[in-house]
């Protein structure tokens, strides 16, 4: 829990550096983290079509559960009471050099994250051809 809580705060920190506008911080950083979090489970079905060696497409019902799973656990998490701002006055306590550390890991997870979609659709929608 701890890792996703500073990966929200980790992109709020991003937008609240380096946006010129100030205006929905924590939706913008929660937004990353819900992507990111959609990537991952559509790269793990992908994954798994892979494997079976099947151009499986996930079915819509679980496609909206998967979503509705994203927005609550994302809710809860963070927009819930404004849990965010907890997060962040713990994190901004924290020393620049465990700061640096993690927000490289979470820089390098994401770059992962969305590297591993397109290679494993990629190699998916060869499976597909004739």
């Amino acid at each position: 829990m701890r890792a996703y809580q500073f990966t929200f705060y980790t992109f709020y920190t991003f937008f609240e550096n380096w946006s010129p506008s100030k205006q929905a911080l924590a939706f913008r950083a929660s937004s990353v983290v819900i992507a990111l979090e959609t990537w991952l489970a559509l790269s793990l079905w992908l994954l798994v079509a892979l494997h079976y060696r099947k151009a499986l497409w996930p079915p819509l019902p679980v496609v909206a559960i998967l979503g509705l799973v994203i927005l609550l656990a994302d809710y809860l998490a963070f927009r819930r009471g404004d849990r965010w701002r907890s997060y962040a006055k713990e994190f901004d306590r924290w020393s620049k050099p465990a700061l640096r550390l993690g927000r490289s890991i979470v820089a390098v997870t994401a770059v992962l994250i969305v590297a591993a979609y397109f290679v494993l659709l990629r190699a998916v929608s060869m499976l597909a051809r004739p």
